[in-house]
């Protein structure tokens, strides 16, 4: 041959690098009986050269190498002005019809084009629908529906690029390759978008005056600069699929979130409803304690569904809320309580935030059943702080009369409070102790790293 490769061995051809990539190329074509192409630049050369390979089946024991120079192409300053055009439109393309319509306007520079369309076969249906078609002689209602045995689905089945004139064109409508639809182009480029041995769809630009505008090198210039294309669109459609997966599970987390709170605030209506009927005042405090800590979890829903994250909440913000929440639903006529907070405005993980919002709402709810009821002005403090990497440190205390003296933690705790002591030292892996000192004083640690994010 011209450059000297006939009966030379792959390594006497192809630098060393490559050699396992194309024994594992050939492995494939072999295999698979389908064209394989790459290309790649000779080392030690200068000025640098682009070959284009291809890998085509003969027989089950030939495979003819077809190796061309590309640096043409791939030194021409206007394609890669292309395909930079169409990288930016991706970027600046909010949906796929505009990312077509930039990918035309960007072609049209190198490859002018009186009907400019492109096809993309849907993976399920196999039904070929062309989203963006340009046609300078008649307007185009979008998106056009493709015919089963034309041009388009051809060129996806044979994943070959080809250049059509009048004499390909009537050599593939005679051997019944393809159904002529009086689509009568001059010429036309077709060629494949290929992702990896995939074809999604086809590029096709045709020819439609007297003369034929187009040749084989507008098809190679076509077939070098659609990659760039592929990439393009598989980008845009991902983003779009991303897009729309968001947006379905933002709705579900909407509806999840109002049937969360509108069934919460029914088994709090119940449950008042229901303490109203009785007459037993112990009924009816258990009604309002129950109330409460639905109340409590029913916040922390509503601080997830409004948070950037969906396994944080700010710890500050939840625990003021939560307090003027308890505070409404515990008040009583005779005295006044007084709120003093110092949270840390961090971070904490859902799973932990809830069963200590749940703990702090039984201390609250103490505090309002026996801690004022000789008071005028209630008090009720909460100081925290972050003591280490994995600790958080909470004091919690009310000016009330304090637990009585002989008060035994192991035997004389009540639900409330044993719910309390169950949570902070059982589920948060922490520890609780109180004194009495003007008032009732609770010291608790908790560990924040029992959990891992969700996302």
């Amino acid at each position: 041959t011209k450059d000297g490769f006939l009966d030379k061995h792959i390594s006497e051809v192809f630098p060393q690098q490559l050699l396992d990539s194309i024994q594992e190329y050939l492995v494939k074509v072999r295999n698979s009986g389908k064209v394989i192409s790459f290309h790649y630049i000779p080392t030690g050369i200068l000025p640098e050269i682009w070959n284009q390979v291809y890998l085509i089946p003969l027989t089950k024991r030939t495979i003819l190498i077809l190796i061309k120079d590309i640096t043409s192409i791939k030194n021409n300053a206007n394609i890669h002005k292309t395909q930079f055009e169409i990288s930016k439109a991706v970027l600046s393309s909010d949906d796929l019809s505009t990312l077509y319509k930039k990918i035309h306007e960007a072609l049209d520079k190198i490859i002018p084009a009186e009907s400019f369309y492109i096809a993309i076969k849907d993976s399920k249906t196999g039904k070929i629908t062309a989203p963006y078609f340009y046609d300078k002689y008649e307007d185009i209602k979008l998106p056009v529906e493709l015919k089963p045995n034309g041009i388009s689905n051809f060129i996806i089945q044979s994943k070959k690029p080809l250049y059509v004139d009048n004499e390909v064109r009537d050599y593939l409508i005679s051997t019944g390759k393809v159904t002529d639809y009086n689509s009568r182009s001059k010429s036309m480029l077709a060629v494949p978008l290929m992702v990896e041995d995939l074809a999604i769809g086809m590029i096709g630009i045709r020819s439609k005056g007297k003369e034929a505008v187009y040749n084989h090198s507008h098809l190679e210039l076509l077939e070098f600069i659609s990659g760039q294309i592929t990439t393009a669109i598989v980008q845009k459609k991902n983003e779009k699929e991303i897009l729309r997966a968001y947006q379905d599970k933002n709705e579900l987390l909407q509806e999840l979130y109002h049937r969360t709170k509108n069934n919460m605030q029914i088994i709090i209506s119940m449950l008042s409803i229901q303490a109203k009927t009785s007459d037993n005042p112990i009924i009816k405090e258990h009604f309002k304690n129950i109330s409460n800590r639905i109340s409590a979890m029913s916040l922390t829903q509503e601080k997830l569904y409004k948070s950037k994250s969906l396994s944080d909440l700010n710890f500050k913000e939840y625990i003021n809320d939560l307090i003027l929440l308890l505070s409404r639903n515990n008040h009583k006529t005779g005295y006044v309580v007084k709120r003093e907070l110092n949270i840390p405005d961090i971070e904490v993980n859902i799973d932990i935030i809830l069963p200590l919002g749940l703990a702090i709402n039984e201390l609250v709810s103490n505090s309002y059943k026996h801690a004022f009821s000789t008071k005028k002005l209630g008090i009720i403090s909460i100081n925290a702080e972050k003591i280490s990497a994995s600790e958080i440190a909470i004091e919690y205390s009310d000016n009330g009369d304090g637990l009585a003296a002989d008060f035994d933690m192991d035997k004389d705790f009540k639900m409330g409070l044993n719910n309390f002591r169950s949570i902070i030292v059982h589920q948060l892996n922490g520890s609780a102790e109180y004194k009495n000192n003007n008032g009732l004083t609770w010291k608790i640690v908790i560990k924040d790293n029992l959990y891992t994010r969700r996302i």
